[in-house]
């Protein structure tokens, strides 16, 4: 997500590759748009324990999740903007022959796949099975928390001649990034903002659960808070 806006500004150059960029590079970083899509982010629980136990070998439970993850957004009409380490940063916007309900229901969606098929992984039931593991953390399986929020971010191109990423900016990501950490405080694995229900299919609306009413940090009014319970 994101990357067509890269690759719109580096078609504005006359020179192929970043080399050959010169004073145009200051046009890429200096060029973003405003857009408005589901935001969701999803975290590996636990993933400091996991850590320490596994070592080197946290890599394949992390990339093990991470193909389901972005599987399951590609194949929903979004797609993963970011991986940063155990935290992946999802987007979907409405385009041409997709309304918003069709949009929101299809994040959702997204995120209900991925934690039914992170639980058949039988890669990661065997990492999470090793002994090693479960001698310090007793009964312990691979858990996903997801946040989803709708609205306005700022689409654009952060970092450096050495460096550049496709990102978005707003307090609507901030925001999705808190409510996946709510979803410890809560026990749940989605947490879904009102304004995100409110944007569902009525029957996807009727299948989701009213959790609490909060004033989340960042913002001024009460937000209505939903849950998914996946089965």
């Amino acid at each position: 997500a994101g990357a067509a806006m890269v690759g719109r500004s580096l078609n504005d150059s006359t020179e192929a590759g970043l080399q050959g960029l010169g004073e145009n590079f200051e046009k890429i970083l200096n060029v973003g748009r405003v857009v408005h899509a589901f935001f969701g982010f999803c975290d590996i629980c636990y993933f400091t324990d996991l850590t320490e136990i596994l070592q080197a070998d946290v890599v394949r439970i992390v990339n093990t999740v991470a193909r389901v993850i972005h599987r399951s957004v590609k194949d929903n009409y979004g797609a993963p903007n970011k991986n940063m380490g155990d935290t992946f940063l999802l987007v979907w916007m409405c385009r041409a022959g997709l309304g918003v309900r069709t949009v929101a229901d299809a994040s959702l969606r997204s995120f209900i796949r991925a934690v039914l098929e992170v639980a058949r992984s039988k890669e990661i039931r065997k990492m999470s099975s090793r002994s090693d593991v479960q001698t310090r953390m007793p009964g312990f399986r691979v858990q996903l928390g997801f946040g989803l929020h709708y609205g306005w971010a700022v689409e654009c191109a952060i970092g450096s001649n050495l460096k550049i990423d496709a990102s978005y900016l707003s307090p609507n990501v901030n925001l999705a990034s808190r409510l996946q950490a709510a979803t410890k405080q809560y026990g749940v694995e989605i947490l879904i903002s009102g304004q995100t229900h409110s944007l569902f299919s009525p029957n996807v609306q009727a299948m989701c659960r009213l959790v609490d009413r909060v004033t989340l940090k960042g913002t001024v009014h009460p937000m209505d808070l939903y849950t998914y319970d996946v089965p």
